[in-house]
């Protein structure tokens, strides 16, 4: 097993993430190459974030996401169907982290089944953000 190869300092830290996240439901925008969508930016640490998208992204895309009064630039290390991950090309502030979990305090998004409508909503009034 590759767990006993290794020295014991070093096998408690399999399957831990280097920095905490902070977990959140905080409106946000994800811009990708062929579009941007609204999302849901559900957690966030100094290097990665993980968001619930509308639409899928692909593995290896460049990405920047914002939400409140920050924006990150990353990129899609992992992806499903309604979810994916990024890795900050550039770490965050402590103080980022703590102003994002003051705004996720009061400025919870709507329920997920109303981004869809919001979105559509946008498009057809010709507001959408391509």
């Amino acid at each position: 097993m590759l767990a006993s190869r290794l020295p014991v300092d070093q096998r408690s830290q399999i399957g831990r993430r280097a920095t905490a996240r902070l977990r959140t439901r905080v409106a946000a925008r994800l811009i990708l190459l062929d579009g941007t969508q609204h999302c849901v930016l559900i957690d966030i640490s100094l290097s990665g974030a993980r968001v619930k998208t509308s639409k899928s992204a692909r593995l290896g895309d460049e990405a920047v996401l914002t939400w409140g009064d920050f924006e990150v630039f990353g990129q899609v290390v992992w992806a499903t169907e309604t979810h994916c991950g990024l890795a900050l090309i550039d770490p965050i502030d402590d103080a980022v982290l703590l102003a994002t979990r003051q705004w996720d305090q009061i400025a919870r998004p709507p329920e997920e089944r109303n981004l869809s409508r919001l979105s559509a909503t946008a498009w057809a009034q010709g507001k959408a953000q391509t």
